[in-house]
């Protein structure tokens, strides 16, 4: 495959995630509006993934808590054994993937099946093991992801699960708006010289720490989770997400002059939260990286982000995967192939 003149395939990839939204946007309506039917139907709706695949799931229950009211629990593959036995026919199991054969999550739902759980599945590998084991089956269309750092197809997948959220609120046309104009705010973020600028003069500045800590709420939980992931998988450094709330009941011990704290902020009912925990950081010496729609007062680093509202969470996301992509270049790492990890885990 062609970089088509960028330096990586994960610099690529970032770049096309304005195209994979568009696509998205071209979903089959009317199976959209039946997998929302089947969602109102069921007793639980589980999503399940592993890895970014896994926050992709765990966002995607939390867009249908959050617009839809429906009980959706996020599971992670390796990790769902407990939860088996719990499978009814009155379920439905969500599993978004890029490759559709990963191992751990196949074997869930295999289970799933025999126990007659409905399956849909948002997939990005024609033919996959995944698709056929489904009962409602989407494709994101979204391209060849060669970079083994997945960046395109989560944000896909999160848009996606929003899609579906809205439509079983009876919201499907708004989604595909917001989705629209959210697409338009990506592309001209990635256009602007200015942004990748800010975020490689980061990279240079975290090079030297060996701990990145991210703090986010709500929304912004899953995603500043994904960002320790794609810190994690480029930079090799240790990265911890946790949720705003919990600073103080442990990491508040971590606290100390010069280390990173990345903050994900979207002008919501929980902001206020997560500025006490900025303060907290702040107060004990922390270089706090804000990205937020709004420069607050404790930022030491403000990574500026447009407001997409109901979106934003998935516009936040951006600047994590340049982020840690350029902190992995700085560092000198394969950024697409990064040491001991695989593109599609197919055995467990």
């Amino acid at each position: 495959m062609d970089k088509e003149g960028h330096p990586h395939f994960i610099h690529k990839e970032i770049f096309e995630t304005p195209q994979t939204l568009i696509q998205l946007t071209k979903q089959n309506k009317n199976l959209c509006l039946e997998l929302a039917s089947a969602i109102k139907r069921a007793r639980t709706v589980y999503t399940i993934g592993s890895g970014t695949a896994g926050a992709a799931a765990s966002q995607i229950a939390y867009y249908l808590r959050k617009f839809a009211k429906i009980n959706a629990i996020g599971l992670i593959g390796a990790d769902a054994q407990e939860y088996i036995d719990l499978f009814s026919k009155e379920d439905l199991i969500i599993a978004p993937s890029q490759s559709g054969e990963t191992a751990d999550v196949l074997e869930v739902l295999e289970i799933a099946k025999q126990k007659k759980v409905k399956i849909a599945s948002y997939v990005n590998m024609p033919g996959a093991m995944m698709t056929r084991l489904s009962d409602y089956k989407f494709m994101a269309n979204a391209g060849p992801e060669i970079s083994v750092v997945s960046t395109k197809i989560f944000t896909s997948q999160i848009a996606w699960g929003y899609l579906i959220a809205k439509a079983v609120n009876n919201q499907f046309d708004e989604a595909l708006t917001n989705i629209q104009q959210l697409a338009q705010e990506i592309d001209k973020y990635l256009k602007t010289e200015n942004n990748h600028l800010q975020i490689k003069s980061l990279a240079k500045q975290l090079v030297k720490n060996n701990d990145i800590f991210l703090l986010g709420k709500s929304q912004n939980y899953l995603i500043v989770k994904e960002g320790m992931v794609k810190l994690i998988e480029c930079s090799y450094k240790h990265a911890q997400a946790m949720p705003s709330g919990d600073l103080k009941h442990y990491a508040i011990t971590l606290m100390q002059p010069g280390i990173p704290v990345i903050t994900v902020l979207s002008n919501d009912d929980v902001k206020a939260d997560v500025i006490n925990a900025i303060n907290e950081v702040k107060a004990r010496g922390a270089m706090v990286i804000g990205i937020s729609p709004d420069n607050e007062q404790d930022f030491s680093v403000y990574l500026p982000v447009p407001d997409t509202r109901e979106t934003s969470a998935i516009m936040n996301l951006i600047p994590l995967q340049l982020l840690a992509y350029y902190l992995g270049v700085e560092m000198g790492n394969d950024v697409d192939k990064p040491r001991n990890i695989a593109k599609s885990v197919t055995v467990k």
